[in-house]
């Protein structure tokens, strides 16, 4: 058996987490059709580009010219997509998809490298009500599948993206990024030389938490036009969800480094109370395929979303026999039954029931409730 053992990160998913993820999968993609959300569908294998990041896992093949990635997300195959197949078509552009990713490195949050996206994207438009889209999807979609206590921290890489290295003691950006995301505020401080950055990084750390008790503190950041511009978006989008979604927490942190790396406006990161990791996650992006367009959307983390769902399924599962008429069948499945046909002869049903722990046999066409000691 040793030499059947899966890599670190990988592992076989098994009845019932894979029929109840199924079922999530579908009901989600559901409510992004039903918003207009076209479904695409990607290969898992793509060629490597210079702009990807280093967590993905390579292919050698001599044939190729170039090397071949196995995806780690989705987000950039559907922005080549939207940049190519789709680029005559009329924007907002609203894409969905579902799909696995594989990536080269765990993390101490998500040790799986391997796991389904189901996402959505809106590409083609600037405006804030876009975002605002975007989390109503999220939070729809979350909210059908079970997902109770939710929070999420929404943040901006602007503001980050200020402190040039000129601001830093021997340009020491890295060193400084380390000490602001562990909030060790002294220490990100004594990279800093001008008193007013030192001033807008106190400002900047004290945000951190409910978005609604520290409104007075984001408008502290509104230091220039564009730091202006992307607080009151991020108000202008709390004021249209915090009333349709009041069950929600609302924080913020700009101290996120994936924030900083990845994104161009407003991004997100949502959890669910008592769950490791996050469930989904998002934001505003460049279309690096057509630089002049952006796009914005979220994916959600059905291994993560499996586990932090309240639903579980109740199945009212029944043995028959293999002979058992079509019209009883029919009936049965229209009563929601899972129906599993025995090649045993009837005087072996009830044992077989048991055996699998199923609550209902037939019995001479008629449904029978097995009763347990």
């Amino acid at each position: 058996m040793l030499s059947n053992l899966l890599p670190p990160g990988f592992r076989d998913d098994l009845s019932p987490i894979t029929e109840q993820e199924h079922l999530f999968t579908n009901k989600i993609i559901k409510i992004f059709n039903s918003n207009g959300y076209k479904i695409t569908k990607p290969p898992i294998i793509e060629f490597l580009n210079k702009e990807d990041n280093k967590n993905i896992f390579l292919i050698s093949n001599k044939k190729e010219k170039r090397t071949l990635k196995v995806r780690n997300d989705i987000t950039m195959q559907i922005a080549r997509i939207a940049s190519s197949r789709f680029k005559e078509y009329s924007r907002p552009l609203r894409l969905c998809y579902y799909g696995e990713v594989v990536r080269n490195i765990s993390s101490i949050l998500r040790p799986e490298r391997q796991f389904l996206q189901v996402g959505a994207e809106c590409i083609g438009d600037k405006s804030f009500l876009a975002d605002a889209e975007i989390l109503i999807l999220a939070f729809q979609s979350l909210k059908s599948v079970g997902i109770k206590n939710i929070s999420v921290d929404l943040s901006n890489p602007i503001f980050l993206k200020s402190i040039k290295s000129k601001d830093l003691k021997n340009s020491n950006k890295d060193e400084f990024i380390k000490y602001l995301m562990r909030k060790d505020v002294d220490m990100a401080l004594s990279f800093i030389k001008n008193k007013k950055k030192k001033d807008f990084i106190k400002n900047l750390i004290a945000c951190r938490g409910n978005l609604k008790k520290n409104i007075y503190l984001l408008k502290k950041l509104n230091i220039n036009k564009d730091f202006s511009a992307q607080t009151r978006i991020i108000i202008k989008i709390y004021n249209i969800l915090k009333d349709k979604f009041n069950d929600i927490t609302f924080n913020l942190d700009f101290t996120d480094k994936k924030s900083l790396d990845y994104y161009s406006g407003l991004n997100f990161t949502i959890f669910a109370k008592n769950v490791r990791g996050e469930i989904a996650s998002g934001g505003r992006y460049i279309n690096r395929f057509k630089k002049d367009e952006s796009g914005t959307g979220f994916a959600c983390y059905m291994d993560t979303i499996v586990r932090a769902s309240s639903y579980h399924i109740k199945q009212k599962k029944i043995i028959v026999p293999f002979d058992t008429p079509e019209k009883i069948i029919l009936s049965l499945l229209k009563r929601k039954f899972v129906i599993e046909r025995s090649f045993s002869r009837n005087k072996n049903l009830l044992g077989l029931a048991k055996k699998k722990k199923y609550s209902y046999l037939l019995i001479n066409n008629k449904v029978k409730k097995i009763k347990y000691a």
